[in-house]
């Protein structure tokens, strides 16, 4: 009888502690809406077929934006944001893995074009920082064979 009181005890007792223990483990920091520089920051997350969020919402034409593209994927991926055409890009593909370096050089070539083309291996994060375009709505796609058809799109929105 002794051990049947105990048992149940425990049964009580651990889930609750387990609770306990669940709600004081602190939560990963959001990440801030502005940069240090005092820079709006948006960043999207890319993985196996999903870019999130499904609709970017930059900022007016004419500002600074920091655009953080992180690849949570076991696959390369890349955001390209199509037909916008910005002014200063800075690109930093320093976090975004051993990328091929047509790749790199793409991003370069296409930032110095006022275009958004951002590619990061598996774990590896992209940014670009840009001044903002024309207002209307474009489409943010992962470029990469066969991606785009499996769901990576979404949209970038310039008011």
């Amino acid at each position: 009888m002794k051990t049947l009181v105990l048992g149940i005890a425990s049964l009580l007792v651990i889930p609750n502690v387990l609770i306990l223990w669940l709600m004081a483990t602190p939560k990963p920091a959001a990440v801030p809406t502005t940069s240090a520089t005092g820079i709006q920051q948006i960043v999207v997350t890319t993985k196996e077929w999903a870019i999130e969020p499904v609709e970017l919402s930059l900022p007016a034409a004419g500002q600074r934006v920091r655009l953080v593209v992180t690849n949570e994927g076991d696959v390369r991926h890349n955001i390209v944001i199509k037909d916008l055409a910005n002014s200063e890009v800075v690109v930093d593909l320093g976090q975004a893995g051993s990328l091929p370096k047509k790749l790199a050089e793409a991003a370069s070539t296409d930032a110095e074009e006022g275009l958004i083309a951002l590619p990061a291996e598996p774990g590896g994060v992209a940014v670009v920082e840009f001044t903002v375009g024309a207002s209307g709505t474009y489409q943010a796609l992962c470029t990469l064979k066969g991606h785009e058809r499996r769901g990576m799109k979404g949209t970038a929105v310039v008011p």
